[in-house]
């Protein structure tokens, strides 16, 4: 009977440190409560300090992001550098949904290669500045307006330095909307990748990459030029404000 109640209690202390491991791996596998994670790891080695972070820091459910941004643009135009400034509202309508609208001043520069080809139109054709430039097909964005839908499929979590935890989100992005050109107006679509980084409820950065096209030098035929179009690469870094 000794040995039939020992073997029992051997097989109870087993069963018992077997299913404790197990029932917390499962828990971490499952995205459980923070500081019931938190009090059970300082139990298995109190001599270390342990941070988790389960759930997302920064509530995105209904919220309003106001920010601004500084961008430039590669492709395009191979006579003209541009860079822009701007600002962007955006609504959270959840942590994978938002919906945006955005501006952006552009501000432009002419290459050597774009100096050269204006200096040329307009030495030859003896014509005002203006005219040269656009004759020599140089037809510079100046701002630009844009609805934006963004999806984000992607979540992690990022320690700054052991100081905060904060979170990222990958998301794609989709725009339409309207560029003001040296000639005139051009619909303009957009579509690109991003990382929105939430380091706390009310503070964020982005960093964008996107593709974008339009039609430039329209109604420029009496010129005998004709419309084209552009297809521009452009990066942007943004900071913003959540509220």
């Amino acid at each position: 009977m000794k040995k039939l109640l020992l073997s029992i209690l051997t097989v109870s202390v087993s069963l018992s440190a077997y299913a404790a491991p197990k029932s917390l791996k499962k828990d971490f596998d499952t995205l459980g409560d923070n500081k019931v994670f938190a009090e059970r790891v300082k139990q298995m080695d109190q001599d270390k300090k342990v941070r988790i972070v389960q759930n997302r820091i920064v509530d995105l459910y209904n919220r309003f992001e106001i920010g601004g941004s500084y961008g430039y643009n590669a492709g395009g135009d191979s006579y003209v550098t541009t860079q822009h400034l701007g600002g962007m509202l955006e609504f959270h309508f959840s942590p994978r949904f938002a919906m945006g609208i955005r501006y952006q001043h552009y501000f432009n520069e002419l290459t050597s290669e774009g100096k050269t080809q204006y200096d040329t139109v307009r030495a030859a054709q003896n014509q005002d500045a203006a005219s040269s430039q656009l004759v020599a097909g140089i037809d510079n964005p100046e701002d630009v307006g844009l609805l934006t839908f963004s999806y984000s499929p992607i979540y992690g979590k990022l320690n700054l330095f052991d100081m905060s935890v904060a979170h990222f989100d990958i998301y794609t992005l989709a725009g339409f909307g309207k560029m003001k050109l040296a000639s005139g107006d051009s619909d303009v679509l957009t579509a690109g990748v991003g990382m929105g980084v939430w380091v706390t409820q009310n503070f964020s950065a982005r960093l964008e990459g996107r593709y974008e096209t339009y039609e430039d030098l329209m109604g420029l035929e009496s010129y005998g030029i004709q419309s084209r179009r552009q297809n521009n690469i452009q990066g942007m870094f943004a900071i913003g404000i959540l509220l």
